[in-house]
Parts: C-alpha cells; structure tokens; sequence
C-alpha cells in the first residue's frame, strides 16, 4: 500500500444531538509496537449548530500562507504633460 503524511483534520457536528459532538480524543496511529498518539485533546468547545465544522486541528504545524500578490500602477498618461513635469 501506499502511505501519506497526514497533518491535520477536522470534525463536524453530529446532524442531530448536541450530546454526541466530541470534545476530546485521542488520535493514534498503528506502529509495529501498537498504537501511538499523534495528537490529544479535551475540553474542545463544539461548535452550536448541527452538521457545522470544528476548527482544523493541525498534527504539525499549518502551511504558511500565500505571499500575498505584489500591484502595481505604471501611470502612461496624465491630463497636462506639462505639469507634471
């Protein structure tokens, strides 16, 4: 099989009872030895409404963001020439 790097995840809102949205777990990985907890948490605070994303949870640290886009404005004419000289 083929393996991937995981670095984060998210969970949504149960679709009817607030009662079953998690607000703590553990999540392990299989290794030779068992299993091993890449990431823990508990006291979460779930979002209200139902079918409604959690936050991401990051394993390793977010991706950075975009640089953000460089503009310009290049001027080719002007009302009066000579004024602006």
């Amino acid at each position: 099989g083929s393996e991937h790097a995981i670095s984060g995840y998210r969970f949504f809102t149960s679709n009817d009872n607030p009662k079953r949205d998690p607000i703590g777990w553990r999540f392990e990985a299989a290794t030779a030895d068992g299993w091993t907890t890449l990431h823990r948490l508990h006291g979460v605070i779930a979002p209200v409404e139902r079918n409604m994303p959690y936050q991401t949870f990051w394993i390793v640290a977010p991706p950075p963001p975009a640089p953000p886009p460089e503009y310009r404005f290049r001027f080719t004419a002007v009302r009066d020439r000579g004024a602006a000289e």
